[in-house]
């Protein structure tokens, strides 16, 4: 009963500030939300077919049709048994849905507080897991109080991470903005204007106005979202969804601007750009620092440092109809491949050991990988590349390659040729992708090297089998870690040594990576082996364990 005198207050408060068509407005939009957030969710509910059912995520948010989490629920229902909770609700009736649905892992994706004490109190529990993504650019305070109970936080900037870890919180890990392809996608369109902006003018953001208002004296732009009134701007309504793919392919160019104080946040942009590049449209982006890490620039998007430069930007690709195409196929392709909720809801499960057994145990996809590499540096996974790499040093110097070795998750195999053409030793290398592998054998000949494909956890080989063995950049990427290591244990010899190396605390943001290992949970994980050495150097840890 404690929640009608809330509800009428804030009512009250809001027709004597607003007005009562504006009070009449706010209420029919969150009767629309209510529906459609219920709709959405119970179709989600008869379509959902979870590939984990022994996984119970209980996602926590404010619900409503014209915000990401909807896309994050149906993300969550394909990896377990889902219920949600909205924030809007009590604590009391929070506590009753946990204790009824006993969640084996809770996710927030909301910035609204949950006290962390409460938090903690269903952790410790239930013994689950417990996640959080905030993908705002504004820093968060309450994400420090709520890094003491969680087991990752994931936000869409890397200078907050280090603010963080600087305050002893090293449980906040890099993770973009995601999109959904399902929602954001290409549709045939004519292209009525040049420019498209999709955004809200709020006070924060008024030297927007000035900026758009030049850029439209110049270009025929079209902004879309909240609060243009009276700025002289051709404007319209707030787009969502399908119709924000459609405002994006009615433009020849779409602008994808953040704010001036957010240009220093270390590989920020919201998922605006995103949804942007979903729907395979030419967008040009605002340059952050460490974008170049995450895009290619005049391959996926293409970035501005300064208005001068935007300007004779839109200019040459208003004129370069076929550049614009490209870009726009590579751009989707690139989101689409990388940057989804399911990727994103895949390695936040894996982050936490709470993937469904043997999900996703599939190799890097190789094929992609080159291609994106040679055009991103030009020397990357050559042959002089992997000779000068401290991973070869390191191995080559660790004393392990003798008598019969195998090379646990070989990739294309340069590697595994340098080791043999250096110690003699005979090696196998197998991995989990037949493009890798076709590679490998094409470009490697030696009657001391073969290569096969297949998956460590279960491979074709009779117990104790290798005399030794190696396992490079791999074991961040299996899910079963526990699996692989006794696999590897059943086919080397007894007394023999496995060589391994592995991102320290996943330094490089790789979003493929299922397990994040520092130098402790990788003793921890390695306990049940004897521990010959462990060491970090340039950020990749290594270890020799004997078996």
């Amino acid at each position: 009963m404690r929640l009608v005198p809330d509800i009428i207050r804030r009512a009250t408060a809001f027709y004597r500030k607003r007005g009562f068509r504006a009070l009449v407005r706010a209420i029919m939009d969150r009767l629309s939300n209510a529906y459609q957030a219920k709709r959405y969710r119970y179709s989600l509910s008869l379509k959902a077919k979870p590939l984990g059912q022994g996984t119970r995520i209980l996602y926590i948010d404010f619900f409503s049709a014209r915000t990401s989490n909807l896309y994050w629920l149906k993300a969550f229902q394909k990896f377990g048994t889902t219920r949600i909770f909205d924030i809007r609700g009590s604590e009391e009736s929070l506590g009753k849905r946990v204790a009824n649905f006993q969640p084996t892992h809770v996710h927030l994706g909301t910035h609204r507080a949950i006290r962390p004490k409460f938090l903690a109190d269903i952790k410790r529990e239930l013994n689950c897991t417990v996640s959080a993504f905030y993908g705002d650019a504004k820093y968060s305070p309450y994400h420090c109080q709520l890094a003491e109970v969680a087991d990752y936080i994931y936000i869409s900037n890397k200078t907050h991470i280090r603010v963080n870890e600087q305050k002893g919180y090293h449980n906040f890990r890099y993770m973009p903005c995601p999109t959904a392809p399902e929602i954001f996608g290409y549709e045939e369109c004519i292209k009525v204007h040049d420019l498209v902006f999709i955004g809200n003018n709020k006070p924060t953001k008024l030297q927007r106005v000035p900026f758009l208002k030049d850029l439209a004296n110049s270009f025929d732009l079209r902004v879309l979202g909240n609060g243009w009134e009276g700025t002289g701007l051709n404007y319209g309504r707030s787009v969502y969804g399908k119709r924000f793919s459609r405002a994006c392919n009615q433009a020849k160019i779409c602008l994808s601007i953040v704010e001036p104080r957010h240009t220093e946040l270390e590989a920020y942009f919201s998922n605006r750009l995103v949804n942007t590049l979903a729907t395979r449209s030419f967008c040009i982006q605002t340059y952050t620092p460490g974008l170049e890490h995450v895009f290619i620039n005049r391959k996926h998007l293409v970035w501005y440092t300064s208005h001068e430069e935007l300007y004779q930007l839109i200019e040459h690709y208003l004129d370069n109809e076929g550049e614009r195409e490209r870009i726009a196929a590579e751009g989707q392709k690139e989101v689409y491949q990388k940057y989804t909720y399911d990727r994103s809801v895949e390695r936040i499960l894996g982050d936490v050991g709470a993937l469904p057994q043997h999900w996703g145990e599939v190799g890097q996809d190789w094929k992609i990988i080159l291609n994106e590499e040679t055009e991103r540096r030009g020397e990357r996974f050559t042959i002089d590349w992997y000779r000068n790499h401290i991973i070869t040093k390191e191995l080559l110097k660790s004393g392990i390659l003798q008598g019969e070795i195998i090379d646990l998750g070989c990739g294309i195999g340069t590697r595994a040729f340098l080791a043999q053409e250096q110690s003699g030793a005979r090696i196998t290398g197998i991995d989990a992708s037949q493009y890798a592998i076709n590679h490998a054998i094409n470009n490697f000949h030696s009657h001391n090297l073969d290569f096969l494909c297949g998956d460590l956890t279960k491979m074709p080989f009779k117990d104790g089998a290798f005399d030794n063995a190696y396992m490079l950049a791999v074991i961040e990427h299996i899910v079963d870690t526990s699996a692989l290591l006794g696999e590897i244990k059943r086919i080397v010899k007894s007394k023999g040594r496995l060589f391994l190396s592995v991102t320290e605390n996943n330094y490089h943001s790789d979003s493929s990576h299922v397990h994040i290992f520092t130098k402790k949970k990788l003793k921890k994980d390695l306990g049940d082996f004897k521990l010959l050495t462990l060491y970090v150097k340039g950020h990749i840890i290594f270890a020799t364990i004997e078996f």
